[in-house]
């Protein structure tokens, strides 16, 4: 496809901000356009996913440790209850933000 001066340099830059391929950017694009969201939109989902997936992974360190203490007291940590609705919460919101990605993938963009 051949696009003029101005278009390829548009195309670069707003790839640049992007931090993807021209390439990418245009396929994305034509992914997300008829799910009603924007590239944007749908980069700001993702961003929370791994944030909430770093979220999981630090409440699972806490796991293992309380884990390590109880079997080396024989005593439940005082902290286990808050930990594990920790894990609830966070596995809430994970499966809030797939349901996201899903329906816009779907074409019910909800954003």
């Amino acid at each position: 496809m051949r696009v003029s001066d101005a278009e390829e340099g548009y195309l670069r830059r707003l790839a640049l901000a992007h931090r993807v391929s021209v390439q990418r950017l245009l396929v994305e694009s034509t992914m997300v356009a008829g799910a009603g969201e924007s590239l944007a939109d749908r980069r700001a989902v993702i961003a929370n996913l791994f944030g909430l997936y770093r979220l999981a992974a630090n409440i699972a360190n806490n796991v293992n440790q309380i884990a390590k203490a109880t079997n080396a007291t024989g005593e439940v940590q005082a902290e286990l209850a808050a930990t594990l609705d920790a894990v609830r919460r966070v596995a809430v919101r994970i499966d809030a933000q797939i349901d996201e990605l899903s329906l816009s993938q779907r074409g019910g963009g909800s954003r």
